[in-house]
């Protein structure tokens, strides 16, 4: 960072603290949010039309007014999308919607495998629980466009769910436990073990916590340690873009944490790479909830919180519970959003290694 003139007002303090930064991200954001904006116009061209075959005047006479460049980029931009058949009949373009263009727009965004397993607890839910496992497939791929192939690997890894004979067909039912409806994220035993031995050597980019709870005996919520969670949140989403930070809630990183939830809660531990895996369903179990409604209890004290807005909405897609030996740790994957996440508008924080530095604190005009 460069030396500021101490003679800067406040404004330009602030301004030339953050101007490198913004100008570091902002084209990454901005084509980011183009093309995003760009798939919702033109997807609402085609429910316009009610056709799944437009050409590129149809989509031009309808997108010309929100479109911000001129038509001979139009091309250029229906190329580029990969849910989409092109076809030059006559001189004239014609586009075309793929069967399964839904899922690759997901799939481009990160969200096919959650979608399609919530799609698929859903439907098991208004089923009683239970459903042949051909008609669940038949249901995601036509009445949602996805590829049959990637449902069967899709559900085959989650593990809310066990399949079974019977009859001479596959049922798929839902596991009978009270945790099953809690959103799970894709990430296996192994992996799970992978990220708890990276930890050591990438410091900055993962922390441990043993939950939300307070140690003490009347086991209340711990609003101070909650705080600190949250700036610790700001700090991982200022690594800049390309890194991807990890927080572990029900993992204790000290051996008195662990001996002491092992007294509170009575339970049994797993210590792994010199950390206690406690998980988190302890606490819902303490407070009277699933983990279902545990998690909306956490999301909602996230969305009260000091965060930024931005980063409250990354957030909700990004928050679940990893499955480990009938532990479930929660998971919060924390990216760097569009520039800076300061904490009350005002606190900048970052990573140094394993601690969290208020690295600039701004005063409000």
């Amino acid at each position: 960072m460069k030396q500021l003139n101490p003679t800067s007002s406040r404004h330009e303090f602030r301004e030339s603290r953050l101007k490198e930064w913004k100008s570091k991200y902002t084209e990454n954001i901005i084509n980011s949010r183009r093309r995003r904006n760009f798939d919702d116009l033109l997807l609402s061209t085609y429910t316009y039309y009610n056709q799944e075959t437009l050409s590129t005047d149809d989509i031009w006479n309808y997108i010309k007014v929100n479109f911000d460049s001129p038509k001979y980029y139009l091309k250029i931009y229906l190329e580029k999308r990969a849910y989409l058949y092109h076809e030059a009949i006559d001189d004239t373009d014609y586009w075309t919607k793929k069967a399964n263009y839904l899922e690759i727009i997901e799939s481009s965004r990160g969200n096919k495998i959650n979608n399609i397993n919530k799609l698929a607890v859903s439907y098991l839910n208004d089923n009683g629980g239970s459903m042949v496992l051909k008609d669940l497939i038949n249901v995601l791929v036509n009445q949602h466009k996805y590829h049959e192939k990637t449902c069967y690997q899709t559900l085959s890894n989650n593990k809310q769910v066990k399949k079974f004979p019977k009859d001479n067909v596959m049922l798929i039912s839902i596991l009978e436990n009270k945790f099953t409806n809690v959103s799970l994220i894709n990430v296996s035993e192994q992996e799970f073990e992978e990220f708890l031995m990276k930890s050591k050597a990438e410091e900055s980019k993962y922390d441990f916590k043993q939950g939300f709870l307070n140690l003490s005996d009347d086991r209340s919520f711990n609003a101070k340690s909650f705080e600190k969670i949250m700036k610790n949140i700001c700090a991982m989403a200022n690594h800049g873009f390309g890194h991807t930070g990890r927080l572990f809630i029900g993992i204790c990183d000290t051996e008195n944490d662990t001996l002491r939830v092992e007294q509170l809660d009575k339970i049994d531990i797993i210590r792994l790479n010199g950390v206690g895996v406690a998980g988190l369903e302890r606490e819902a179990v303490h407070l009277g909830y699933d983990l279902e409604k545990y998690q909306n209890f956490i999301l909602s004290k996230i969305e009260n919180s000091k965060l930024p807005l931005k980063l409250k909405n990354h957030l909700k897609s990004n928050v679940g519970f990893i499955h480990y030996k009938n532990k479930y740790i929660m998971m919060i994957e924390v990216n760097c959003t569009d520039g800076p996440s300061l904490y009350n508008e005002t606190e900048l924080y970052i990573r140094k290694g394993p601690n969290v530095d208020l690295y600039l604190k701004l005063t409000q005009v």
